[in-house]
């Protein structure tokens, strides 16, 4: 016997299949899915910047502790203005990139809102005062005074990618402030995102840019150590004819084991200084997160598949991973190098 079924039936089964489809795809992107990796992109962010900051500071202490050592080696007098003379880097320009990465990480976050379809005023005057922020850096700029040439030339070259970013920010801020139509919103959205790239990009090659001068710093001061040490354990020289602290030693008296000892000392720490350096360069993470930011973006100007959202996970615990170790590293470089 064949069993005929109903056209309600059917119609009643296929309704079903349909909600359950629904169901499972609502289960597959629950908002704390998506939730988890902000909070992750956030807490990353902030890692990074503090870190950058204090990385940056690390290459007038290696400078200045250079200088104090030669000098006392040598025995030359020491001026504070003189050790002041060794700054690579001024407080006002770290400063300038700490805020502008700390602008377009809020930026980025409140991206998340409009993913959620839930961006309101309150979303629009954040994303305004990254904007504000982002532009008195750039206006900052051009008024710093620059300690080296090196810093003069990222001062110029900071202004317009900053002043660019600014400006692409402010306008969506005041597209959601101005509660304009959604699609309206994304297009501006998408406009901002070449600025915002380029200005993280920068960020992120001045950081590299800094290890490089810090790692060239700590070889050379490597050198000058074992240069002193050798010049000890020969013997000492003729006076130095500058030299005003330090009479010269008995002809024939050999090294003083005392001084032998402190150098050593020297050695090994900055040695040490040298096996951190690298896990503490902040540049590969911030590069990590302007990839997060692009996974974000992507997601926020999407259909929100599970693919995107699937991205966005990805990439963001990448920035985690680069991350993670940061925060160590420079805590061992801080001090490794008192």
């Amino acid at each position: 016997m064949h069993c005929l079924l109903h056209p309600r039936s059917i119609a009643r089964s296929l309704t079903n299949v349909v909600m359950m489809g629904v169901l499972v795809a609502s289960l597959a992107c629950k908002p704390e899915d998506y939730q988890k990796p902000i909070q992750g992109f956030q807490t990353a962010s902030n890692t990074v910047i503090a870190a950058d900051r204090t990385f940056l500071g690390n290459e007038n202490t290696i400078e200045q502790n250079k200088f104090i050592d030669q000098q006392v080696f040598e025995c030359k007098p020491l001026a504070p203005d003189e050790i002041d003379g060794r700054t690579i880097i001024t407080s006002d320009e770290i400063k300038l990139r700490t805020d502008a990465l700390d602008a377009l990480s809020k930026y980025t976050i409140n991206l998340a809102a409009l993913a959620q379809g839930k961006a309101d005023s309150s979303t629009g005057q954040n994303m305004k005062a990254a904007s504000t922020n982002l532009q008195t850096a750039a206006e900052n700029a051009g008024k710093t005074a620059s300690s080296t040439p090196a810093q003069a030339a990222f001062n110029t070259k900071f202004s317009g990618p900053a002043g660019a970013a600014a400006a692409a920010i402010g306008a969506v801020a005041q597209l959601i402030i101005d509660h304009k139509a959604r699609n309206e919103i994304e297009k501006s959205v998408k406009d901002t995102n070449n600025a915002v790239n380029d200005l993280i990009a920068l960020i992120s090659a001045d950081a590299q840019g800094a290890y490089l001068r810090q790692h060239n710093a700590i070889t050379s001061y490597a050198m000058q150590l074992a240069n002193d040490y050798k010049r000890e354990f020969d013997s000492t020289p003729a006076p130095d004819p500058n030299a005003v602290n330090c009479p010269p030693k008995q002809k024939g008296v050999g090294p003083d084991p005392i001084i032998l000892l402190i150098l050593a000392d020297k050695i090994k720490a900055v040695r040490g200084q040298q096996a951190i350096l690298e896990n503490a360069n902040p540049a590969p993470a911030i590069a990590q997160m302007q990839k997060a930011h692009q996974a974000l973006f992507a997601y926020a100007t999407s259909d929100k598949s599970p693919k995107s959202l699937s991205d966005l996970v990805t990439d963001v615990k990448d920035f985690e991973n680069a991350v993670q170790p940061l925060g160590q590293a420079i805590q061992g470089l801080v001090t490794a190098i008192k």
